[in-house]
Formats: C-alpha cells, structure tokens, sequence
C-alpha cells in the first residue's frame, strides 16, 4: 500500500524531481540520468529523523529496499530538515557512509551528495561549478555501483564528465546559474498521484 505523503513530503518530491528533469538532465549534468527518468526507475523519498539510530533505520531500509527490487534503478533520499546547515549535511553523509560499509554493502552501493548550499572543498560561493552539486534540498543519492560500471563502460569518456560539467556550468555563468536555481526552488505542481515509489 502507498505511503500516505504530508504536503511537505509531495512539496519536497516534486521540488527534487523538477531538478533532476529540468536542470540535471537536460543540462546532461548526468549522462545515465535521462535512461532511469524515462524508465521512471528513480525513486524520491522524503525522511525525518531525530536520532543517528533512526537515520541508521531508515538508510538500511532504504540499502535492503534497492536490494530486493531490481526494477528501481537508484533512489533519492530527501532530508528537508538539513537544508539550512551544509556541515550537518556533510556529517551525514559520511555517516551513510559509514552504514553502507558497516552493513556490508561497500562495493555494491555508494552514496552521492547534493545540497542547497553545496561548495567543492576546492571552490567558493562565487564558483558557479557548485551547481553541479546544488539540489532543492539536501539529498543523498544511493546508486548501484554495479550499473554505475556498466555506464562508465558504456561512456567513452567518462573521466570527463565532472571536468566538463564545471566548464559548462562556469560558461553559463554566476547570474544565470542563481536566477535557473531559484526557478528550480519554486514548488512545481506535484504529479497527480504522487507516492514515494
């Protein structure tokens, strides 16, 4: 049975899907991303937690979930309530981190990171190359290392990709980066019969 979504949940599904298919893959910011939209194998879950043990609950569902269900590609984990502070983000991150090798699932998943605020190690605010990196909300993305391989085998230069993708973005510009996230952050109508799966 669906899960019931409050409107914060759609708000934030519909936000996070209207980037990926607005900016990230018509921008081909991802060369793998337009396979799995149009497949519709991405899934976009919203989560709330209060404690490390309840964010280690909800990370393995999430890790056992990819396992048994070989139709969904990748999911999408929503964490509204980090948006404002980029360092709890980053320690999160690296704790999923740490559960996926604590549950034995290093080199089966592998998690990547996108967040409002986000700023390469290596850059500043002013670098629009932070944009490769800049989601509506904080999110972790669980890819499958396995189809990960297989893509990278499939691209004829893949080592280019995040090279490229900061030369794009750069072109584009500051301003125009800025004006298109803010577009991207205004709530899009929520598909009609919006569910997590």
């Amino acid at each position: 049975m669906p899960k019931i979504l409050s409107s914060s949940d759609s708000e934030a599904i519909a936000k996070t899907r209207h980037w990926v298919e607005a900016f990230i893959v018509p921008l081909n910011i991802c060369p793998f991303a337009r396979r799995e939209v149009e497949r519709a194998s991405i899934r976009y879950q919203p989560l709330a937690f209060s404690s490390d043990d309840e964010f280690y609950d909800a990370l393995l569902a999430e890790l056992n979930l990819l396992q048994d269900d070989s139709e969904l590609e990748t999911t999408l984990l929503i964490l509204p309530q980090l948006d404002d502070s980029f360092e709890a983000f980053l320690n999160t991150a690296g704790y999923a981190e740490q559960i996926i090798a604590l549950e034995g699932f290093t080199g089966t998943y592998q998690v990547a990171h996108f967040h409002p605020e986000y700023i390469f190690a290596d850059s500043d605010q002013s670098d629009a190359a932070n944009y490769t990196n800049r989601a509506p909300h904080a999110c972790l993305h669980l890819l499958r290392e396995a189809s990960l391989e297989r893509a990278i085998r499939a691209h004829k230069q893949a080592d280019q990709i995040p090279a490229d993708n900061i030369k794009k973005l750069r072109q584009l510009g500051l301003d125009k980066m800025q004006q298109q996230f803010l577009a991207l952050c205004e709530a899009p109508k929520k598909h009609e019969n919006e569910n997590t799966d």
